[in-house]
């Protein structure tokens, strides 16, 4: 129910009701209130005998006499009866419970309401309005009012920030606006800006409030003012589109006051809210054209009153138009709707319909009947659609009683929204007023304005406010948690956006060290963060400029051509050429096929110089002069493996710790509080040379295999120093796989080469745990399935891989029901589903003819059916018990199956159940616990604890060792008299020595490639250093030698000391022939190799030939023995 426009007084004191007498009742009037006359009768009627009159200026009674009853109730007191119980009186029996309900009650409850809920609206306004700030055009604005600060007061004439319409006219209409930002910005930072923002948009629920009919309910309208709300959240940023909103209810708010005053007085605060909107809003015209339109509706559609004048009206209607032109550009100001709607508007649009489409941004630029619009268009746009509606249902009813001057308004308003769904904020506004207007006054001329006690309109009062109330807090609620905006949207905060102030940290390493400053940029807001940055961009948001000039449209066909060859390939040329760009900054971050983008450009010649956490910088291969070959040499990219390798890394990438396990989004997370999705500077950059990893050809090429390697560890760098700042980022976790999955290549081919049978599943483990964190973390991607089935082939778990290739097949054809696996596929994975079905029938039938389930699980593990054999062990976990072998297999079987946090636990326990020092076998049993669980700690990030074991390891064989040749020395243990096992002994010491050399090495080879990872070069050169050393003849020698080569810049001989022959200067002389009567040389043999000659031959004496001229060269038939050619030299890893 809703207020009377002439509410009854209520009473001003109840305190004077008194108690009835007994048996006597209170008798009220129609409205349920004692009257004075029946109290004062009432009062009369008291048993005055019950009643002792204190003394003068007390409330006690006289001594001796008992305290009468009514005494005791004023006093606070309760009667006490003989035997001590409390006495109560007949007045009390009389007095209802509580107090009847009253419509005066009523009435008060649903002001407070209305109240309430009317600020309830603007508290979550300004709440809202407290959000990050992600609009990058909000960047150009500041950078421009400190130009003009800094070049006089008003805004420059012609273009001074970008490359493509340099020196072109510029009409820049909001240039107060930009003063104003840069004031707030360098007075309070970003955090300021947010503020003002939020005042802002509590200014404009406040207008939103007062624009309502005095005397009735303003719950109607406080529901329509949240629609608004929820509709405009994408305007509550620090820029003209607040400022048409406010504009517009501003405008709003005058109007209807203006319109409920009969004397029609002249609403002369138009004049200057006009002035000051034209010069912060491009859209002041917008306004305008409602203002007019509501001039138009009262004057010749209106009744109005007889001797009604609308002079006042119309002049400051002339007056607000005359101000408007008072602006640095004038007449500029009139023209932009127009301008927006036939320029701006579709050369924006053709920026996300082309190559890089982005339905969302499309409809954001659409008309509201497009089927673009409908395709694209967010929560926030439905609401406003649905107040169009709701404000043409209020219209209808309240047809009889329409204001003509706000119909035409609704009407002007709506038509904007139809041509733009930029304008469907502003229209909101306008719908929300109209709405309110017309629901009051239709409510109050079809419902009574009384309020009464009956149940059912209680109910609806009570009720109806109490679910709005609680419909704002959910709002409210879903606004605090993120479910409102979603994981990637705006949250509330204070300041920048984190994206946006990684993309402009990164643009800044980007553009601090180009060639000039002539850049191209895929995206218009990386040339918002160029201009931040100080640099000029080639074109940016000011697309009013850009379309105008044409210099939109270049920009798109030179885009078009870089990426998708369209007209042609080389159509970039022309605009490059004109406009002398140099080089390109590319944006890798965006969820585009944009590796292919740069694979072309590489294919082409183009030279990658730079690369940050949002994009890479590329020059065009055509550049050729001295000043940029010097500059190529000076750039990060061009010594990559110098950077990563030998260079002082930078600090946030010497990490170390423990990073918290990746967890699946549970309830909390989807109804408490979503998690922001904002990525870490450390991933995007892992992202950034993940790309170029993935578009660097992977052939047998020395030189490409020392950049990929070089790119992929840099990429693990940059990951793990992501998650470590955020441990629940699948992007992180996958492109630490594919780094992973990369080296785990590049060293088998090099572990390979000296021994076929060579493996090591250092890299293989790293990447299974990252990619299993990654499903983890995001199941949506189902190409994780393909690359987990490929690595559970490597680690011989077969059906594993079945499983993860049907988990693969199964959610494809969830996506396209009529996508197929090729043919091969399908037969390899019909084949495989056939082997693991008959190695559990055979496995189970052997289970069933009694035998154990240690055999059973051993058989299937034999099968390569490591996932059966989980199973087998999860049905009965007694049968492994607490032997530690089967404890670290257990560890396996579950980090096989991807329960990574169970096999570290598991892993880590099997410390305290270690075999003594001295223990037969023990110590092999430690050695392999102490791998295990290195390997095991590199899944959460722990390199420390990894090579802390792995050192520990080496220590305790290099004991081992030294123990088992003191205890098999001769003297040590004497052989008995008739038996010499000296023989035997050395023969097993060096057996023994042999083996235990080679874990010593893998150890150390291990602890050094985790030191890589960890970024310290210096400890992993020695180790691996010290490790060649010790064992130059180890089976992973020619890892070893290109881990050094890389890591010293210097050459390394990749054949082992025994396989190297010496050689001397006369090795391959001629030898003397033999006498062919059999008789000896005369001259004999060297006893030993002699001193090397020199290159140079010796000077001949007088009158003796030279030794070219002495002996003639021997003839292709000629008998004598051909001199043997040098063997080759010693390859090297370059060779």
């Amino acid at each position: 129910m809703s207020t009377s426009s002439q509410p009854d007084p209520q009473p001003e004191n109840r305190s004077d009701i008194l108690e009835p007498a007994a048996g006597g009742e209170v008798a009220s009037d129609a409205s349920g209130i004692a009257s004075r006359e029946k109290l004062d009768e009432l009062e009369a009627s008291l048993d005055r005998s019950d009643v002792v009159p204190p003394p003068s200026g007390s409330m006690a009674p006289s001594p001796g006499s008992e305290a009468p009853r009514s005494a005791a109730a004023f006093s606070g007191m309760t009667p006490v009866a003989a035997d001590g119980t409390a006495v109560r009186s007949e007045t009390e029996e009389s007095l209802p419970d509580e107090l009847a309900l009253t419509p005066e009650d009523v009435e008060d409850e649903a002001v407070r309401g209305d109240f309430m809920i009317r600020w309830a609206v603007l508290l979550i306004g300004v709440l809202l309005g407290c959000t990050y700030i992600n609009d990058s055009a909000l960047l150009v604005r500041i950078r421009t009012g400190e130009y003009m600060q800094g070049h006089g007061f008003l805004p420059p004439r012609t273009d001074v920030f970008s490359v493509a319409s340099e020196g072109q006219p510029w009409y820049h209409l909001s240039w107060l606006l930009d003063h104003v930002l840069t004031l707030v910005y360098h007075g309070g930072g970003p955090t300021a800006l947010t503020l003002l923002t939020a005042v802002g948009v509590g200014v404009l629920f406040h207008l939103l409030s007062r624009t309502m009919i005095p005397g009735i309910s303003s719950w109607w309208g406080s529901v329509c003012a949240a629609l608004v709300l929820v509709c405009n959240f994408n305007a509550f940023t620090p820029g003209p589109p607040l400022v048409l909103l406010l504009g517009v209810a501003a405008t709003g708010l005058i109007l209807h006051r203006w319109s409920l005053r009969p004397e029609s007085t002249t609403p002369w605060s138009l004049v200057p809210l006009f002035w000051i909107w034209s010069q912060c809003d491009p859209n002041a015209a917008v306004g305008l054209a409602l203002l007019i339109a509501f001039g138009l509706g009262q004057t010749f559609l209106q009744d109005n009153p007889k001797g009604f004048s609308l002079q006042g009206l119309w002049t400051a209607i002339g007056l607000s138009v005359l101000a408007c032109a008072i602006h640095p550009f004038h007449w500029h100001v009139y023209e932009y709707p127009w301008t927006y709607l036939r320029l701006e508007q579709p050369e924006t649009r053709e920026y996300f319909v082309g190559v890089l489409a982005n339905s969302r941004l499309i409809a954001d630029y659409s008309s509201l009947l497009s089927s673009d619009f409908r395709a694209g268009a967010s929560v926030y746009d439905w609401f406003g659609v649905g107040l169009i509606g709701l404000a043409i249902v209020a219209q209808l009813l309240n047809w009889r009683r329409l204001h003509w001057g706000w119909l035409l308004v609704f009407v002007a308003a709506n038509a904007f929204a139809l041509g733009s769904s930029r304008y469907l904020p502003m229209a909101s506004v306008v719908n929300a007023i109209v709405a309110t207007l017309n629901g009051q006054i239709w409510f109050r001329h079809t419902f009574r304005q009384s309020y009464s006690t009956d149940r059912w309109e209680v109910l609806f009062s009570r009720g109806g406010r109490a679910v709005t109330v609680l419909a704002l807090f959910a709002l409210a609620y879903l606004s605090v948690n993120g479910s409102l905006m979603g994981a990637g949207g705006r949250r509330v905060g204070l300041g920048f956006h984190p994206d946006l102030v990684l993309q402009t940290k990164s643009m800044e390493e980007l553009a601090k060290g180009a060639f000039d400053d002539r850049p191209f940029h895929v995206y218009l807001s990386q040339g918002d963060h160029l201009i931040w940055t100080g640099r000029r961009s080639f074109v940016d948001s000011r697309m009013a400029i850009h379309a105008r000039t044409g210099a939109a449209a270049q920009h798109r066909e030179a885009r078009a051509s870089l990426i998708a060859g369209r007209p042609s390939p080389d159509a970039w040329k022309e605009v490059f050429d004109r406009f002398k760009v140099s080089h390109v900054i590319v944006r890798t971050v965006v969820e585009r096929d944009v590796m292919e983008v740069f694979a072309k450009l590489l294919q082409r010649g183009w030279f990658t110089s730079r690369l940050a956490a949002t994009g890479m910088v590329a020059y065009r291969p055509d550049l050729r002069s001295p000043e940029f070959e010097k500059f190529r040499q000076q750039e990060p990219l061009s010594h990559i493996l110098r950077t990563v390798f030998r260079d002082k890394a930078r600090p946030d990438l010497v990490v170390t710790g423990v990073r918290s396990w990746p967890r699946s989004r549970g309830t909390y997370d989807r109804w408490l509080i979503q998690p922001k999705d904002f990525e870490s500077e450390g991933a995007l950059t892992a992202s950034q040379y993940g790309t170029l990893l993935e578009v660097t050809p992977n052939i047998p090429n020395p030189n490409v295999l020392r950049l990929r390697t070089g790119l992929a560890l840099q990429t693990i760098r940059e990951a793990r120093s992501g998650l470590f700042g955020d441990s629940q980022n699948a992007k992180a976790y996958r492109r630490l796989g594919l780094a992973a999955l990369a080296l785990h290549g590049i060293d088998t081919q090099w572990l390979q080469a000296q021994n076929p049978q060579a493996r090591d599943e250092f890299w293989l483990r790293y990447a299974i745990a990252s990619y299993y964190s990654a499903q983890i973390l995001d199941p949506s991607d189902f190409r994780d399935h393909q690359v987990l089935a490929d690595l559970c082939f490597l680690m011989g778990a077969r059906d594993w891989a079945l499983h993860h290739m049907e988990q693969f097949e199964r959610k494809l054809q969830e996506l396209d029901p009529e996508a197929k696996l090729p043919e091969q596929q399908q037969a390899a994975l019909k084949e495989l589903r056939e082997f693991v079905d008959n190695v559990r029938k055979t496995v189970r039938g052997q289970l069933g003819l009694g035998g154990t389930r240690m055999k059973a699980i051993q058989q299937a593990l034999q099968d390569g059916c490591w996932r059966f054999a989980l199973e087998l062990y999860e049905e009965d976990i007694t049968a492994f018990g607490q032997d530690p072998n089967s404890q670290d297999l257990i560890a396996d079987m579950l980090l096989i199956g991807g329960r990574l946090e169970e096999s570290w636990t598991l892993t880590e326990s099997m410390e305290t159940s270690l075999p003594p020092a001295g223990t037969p076998g023990g110590e092999v049993f430690s050695s392999k616990w102490r791998n295990s669980c290195s390997l095991a700690n590199l899944m959460i990030g722990n390199e420390e604890r990894s090579i802390q074991l792995w050192t520990e390891d080496q220590q305790s064989l290099q004991r081992g060792a030294a123990m088992s040749a003191l205890s098999l020395a001769p003297l040590v243990i004497g052989p008995p008299p008739k038996m010499d096992l000296r023989p035997l002994l050395a023969s097993t010491w060096a057996f023994n020595d042999l083996q235990q050399i080679e874990r010593e090495t893998q150890d150390a080879v291990h602890a050094a490639l985790a030191d890589l990872v960890c970024s310290r070069n210096q400890t992993a050169a020695k180790k691996l250093t010290d490790a060649l050393e010790r064992n130059p003849e180890t089976v992973s020698r020619v890892r070893i030698v290109y881990y050094l080569s890389l890591l010293t810049d210097e050459p390394l001989e990749i054949e082992p000391p025994s396989l190297q022959i010496p050689t001397w200067g006369d090795m391959f002389a001629e030898d003397t022939p033999a006498d062919p009567m059999g008789e000896a040389p005369k001259e004999p043999m060297p006893e030993g190799p002699a001193k090397p000659k020199t290159d140079a031959p010796p000077a001949a004496k007088p009158n003796e030939e030279k030794p070219s001229e002495a002996k003639p060269a021997a003839s292709a038939t000629s008998s004598e023995p051909e001199v043997p050619a040098p063997p080759p030299k010693a390859q090297t890893v370059d060779e």
